[in-house]
């Protein structure tokens, strides 16, 4: 991958500061605009890493594929009670649950004792019911890069009140 030029985000960000009105950039505002095109540009040019079977938990938090979701789903499988409930939106969310089902490992729980519906509330409990399904489903479709309907019947569980 070719590198991210620092030079021309930064004169992206500001080009864009000044669209939305702030005109007269004070140092600080510039510095901070400089660390964060520093930030984009560090990101950009590491390696990423993706959750593997077995990597554990510590390697999987640590990973590039960890989302909301994924990190609850954890969370709910290992015993602990976040105080949020975030859920999967689409098949790149549920596809992070799916890996970290099998990085941490913990698919074993999730089949054999899935998660109280009490603790994980409503949209979990019928997205946990439908797991199965919905991870042929992912498993179809995703090759493809499109996962059409998955995504419509995640949309059926979320929004099934």
């Amino acid at each position: 991958m070719k590198p991210v030029n620092q030079i021309e985000l930064l004169g992206a960000i500001l080009k864009e500061l000044d669209r939305q009105g702030f005109k007269d950039a004070e140092s600080r505002y510039v510095n901070a605009c400089i660390r964060a095109a520093d930030e984009i540009v560090a990101e950009y040019a590491r390696e990423s890493v993706g959750a593997t079977p077995g990597m554990g938990v510590e390697a999987w938090l640590a990973s590039d594929d960890v989302g909301q979701s994924s990190r609850y789903l954890c969370g709910v499988l290992r015993g602990l009670t976040p105080d949020d409930r975030p859920h999967p939106h689409d098949p790149a969310d549920i596809g992070r649950c799916f890996r970290m089902l099998d990085a941490i490992p913990l698919r074993e729980a999730m089949e054999h004792t899935p998660p109280n519906p009490q603790t994980v509330g409503p949209v979990w409990s019928r997205l946990i019911a439908a797991w199965g399904e919905l991870e042929r489903l992912y498993d179809e479709e995703m090759p493809t890069g499109r996962a059409p309907k998955l995504y419509a019947r995640m949309r059926e569980l979320i929004s099934n009140q």
